[in-house]
Protein backbone atom coordinates (compact mmCIF):
# COMPACT_ATOMS: atom_id res chain seq x y z
CA UNK A 1 0.00 0.00 0.00
CA UNK A 2 3.08 2.48 0.39
CA UNK A 3 3.39 3.28 -3.25
CA UNK A 4 -0.11 3.88 -3.88
CA UNK A 5 0.01 7.34 -2.46
CA UNK A 6 2.48 8.57 -5.10
CA UNK A 7 0.67 7.17 -7.65
CA UNK A 8 -2.76 8.24 -6.50
CA UNK A 9 -1.07 11.79 -6.44
CA UNK A 10 0.00 11.82 -9.90
CA UNK A 11 -3.02 10.39 -11.24
CA UNK A 12 -4.93 13.34 -9.98
CA UNK A 13 -2.82 15.77 -11.58
CA UNK A 14 -3.38 13.70 -14.49
CA UNK A 15 -6.83 14.46 -13.76
CA UNK A 16 -6.31 18.29 -13.42
CA UNK A 17 -5.03 18.48 -16.79
CA UNK A 18 -7.52 15.87 -18.58
CA UNK A 19 -10.31 18.42 -17.14
CA UNK A 20 -8.57 21.53 -18.27
CA UNK A 21 -8.04 19.69 -21.73
CA UNK A 22 -11.63 18.72 -21.80
CA UNK A 23 -12.96 22.13 -20.94
CA UNK A 24 -10.97 23.86 -23.75
CA UNK A 25 -12.16 21.21 -25.92
CA UNK A 26 -16.06 21.90 -24.92
CA UNK A 27 -15.28 25.57 -25.57
CA UNK A 28 -13.42 24.90 -28.96
CA UNK A 29 -16.27 22.84 -30.26
CA UNK A 30 -18.93 25.65 -28.87
CA UNK A 31 -16.68 27.93 -30.65
CA UNK A 32 -16.52 26.67 -34.21
CA UNK A 33 -19.57 24.73 -34.12
CA UNK A 34 -22.56 25.55 -31.89
CA UNK A 35 -21.96 29.53 -32.21
CA UNK A 36 -19.72 30.73 -34.72
CA UNK A 37 -18.78 34.02 -35.49
CA UNK A 38 -19.14 35.74 -31.95
CA UNK A 39 -16.35 38.08 -30.67
CA UNK A 40 -14.16 36.77 -28.06
CA UNK A 41 -15.88 38.08 -25.10
CA UNK A 42 -18.80 35.92 -25.88
CA UNK A 43 -16.88 32.49 -25.57
CA UNK A 44 -15.02 33.80 -22.32
CA UNK A 45 -18.37 34.56 -20.61
CA UNK A 46 -19.61 31.49 -22.52
CA UNK A 47 -16.73 29.28 -20.51
CA UNK A 48 -17.41 30.96 -17.63
CA UNK A 49 -20.79 30.68 -17.44
CA UNK A 50 -20.85 27.13 -18.19
CA UNK A 51 -17.31 25.82 -16.06
CA UNK A 52 -19.61 23.83 -13.70
CA UNK A 53 -21.43 21.96 -16.22
CA UNK A 54 -18.46 21.01 -18.04
CA UNK A 55 -16.17 20.00 -15.07
CA UNK A 56 -19.03 17.71 -13.62
CA UNK A 57 -19.50 16.18 -17.47
CA UNK A 58 -16.19 15.67 -18.09
CA UNK A 59 -14.58 15.59 -14.52
CA UNK A 60 -17.05 12.39 -13.28
CA UNK A 61 -16.05 10.32 -16.25
CA UNK A 62 -12.61 11.25 -16.24
CA UNK A 63 -12.38 10.11 -12.07
CA UNK A 64 -14.06 7.09 -12.80
CA UNK A 65 -11.54 6.21 -15.00
CA UNK A 66 -8.51 7.17 -13.04
CA UNK A 67 -10.36 5.26 -10.17
CA UNK A 68 -10.18 2.10 -12.40
CA UNK A 69 -7.48 2.60 -13.20
CA UNK A 70 -5.18 2.69 -9.48
CA UNK A 71 -7.70 -0.18 -8.35
CA UNK A 72 -6.76 -3.02 -11.02
CA UNK A 73 -5.35 -5.84 -9.52
CA UNK A 74 -6.01 -4.43 -6.09
CA UNK A 75 -7.60 -6.12 -3.90
CA UNK A 76 -11.17 -3.93 -3.42
CA UNK A 77 -10.07 -2.54 0.15
CA UNK A 78 -7.00 -1.17 -1.02
CA UNK A 79 -8.82 -0.24 -4.71
CA UNK A 80 -11.20 1.93 -2.90
CA UNK A 81 -8.48 3.68 -0.27
CA UNK A 82 -6.70 3.84 -3.78
CA UNK A 83 -9.65 5.76 -5.86
CA UNK A 84 -10.62 7.63 -2.73
CA UNK A 85 -7.20 9.00 -2.50
CA UNK A 86 -7.10 10.26 -6.37
CA UNK A 87 -10.14 12.08 -5.30
CA UNK A 88 -9.11 13.60 -2.39
CA UNK A 89 -5.64 14.68 -3.78
CA UNK A 90 -7.88 15.95 -6.78
CA UNK A 91 -9.77 17.95 -3.98
CA UNK A 92 -6.41 19.55 -2.62
CA UNK A 93 -4.46 19.88 -5.67
CA UNK A 94 -8.02 21.85 -6.88
CA UNK A 95 -8.58 23.92 -3.78
CA UNK A 96 -4.65 25.58 -4.23
CA UNK A 97 -5.43 26.10 -7.54
CA UNK A 98 -8.64 28.14 -6.79
CA UNK A 99 -6.49 29.89 -3.54
CA UNK A 100 -3.79 30.95 -6.29
CA UNK A 101 -6.43 32.23 -8.60
CA UNK A 102 -7.94 34.86 -5.90
CA UNK A 103 -10.30 34.93 -3.32
CA UNK A 104 -10.69 31.62 -2.51
CA UNK A 105 -13.74 32.77 -0.06
CA UNK A 106 -15.52 34.50 -3.23
CA UNK A 107 -15.56 30.80 -5.00
CA UNK A 108 -18.71 29.18 -5.93
CA UNK A 109 -18.98 26.70 -3.53
CA UNK A 110 -22.71 25.95 -4.35
CA UNK A 111 -21.44 24.84 -7.66
CA UNK A 112 -18.10 23.07 -6.59
CA UNK A 113 -18.99 21.10 -3.34
CA UNK A 114 -21.66 18.62 -5.18
CA UNK A 115 -18.90 18.37 -8.09
CA UNK A 116 -16.16 17.22 -5.69
CA UNK A 117 -18.60 14.81 -4.08
CA UNK A 118 -19.28 13.45 -7.61
CA UNK A 119 -16.29 12.78 -8.62
CA UNK A 120 -15.54 10.84 -5.21
CA UNK A 121 -17.94 8.65 -6.15
CA UNK A 122 -16.94 8.15 -9.31
CA UNK A 123 -13.14 7.73 -8.33
CA UNK A 124 -14.75 4.73 -5.67
CA UNK A 125 -17.04 3.46 -8.25
CA UNK A 126 -14.39 2.82 -10.48
CA UNK A 127 -12.15 1.36 -8.20
CA UNK A 128 -14.48 -0.73 -6.62
CA UNK A 129 -14.98 -2.55 -10.42
CA UNK A 130 -11.44 -2.68 -11.00
CA UNK A 131 -10.87 -3.74 -7.47
CA UNK A 132 -10.69 -7.94 -6.72
CA UNK A 133 -13.83 -9.54 -6.08
CA UNK A 134 -15.55 -6.32 -8.18
CA UNK A 135 -17.56 -6.95 -10.83
CA UNK A 136 -17.54 -10.31 -12.43
CA UNK A 137 -18.31 -11.68 -15.84
CA UNK A 138 -21.00 -13.97 -16.11
CA UNK A 139 -20.97 -17.72 -16.79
Amino acid sequence: MGQIAPRAFGLAILAVVLGVAASVIWVLVYALAVAPGQGQQAYVDYATAAAPTIALATGVPIMALLGWWIGRGRDRRTALFGGALVALFFVAIDIALLAGLGNIALAPWADILPGYAARLAAALAGAALAGRGGVRAAG
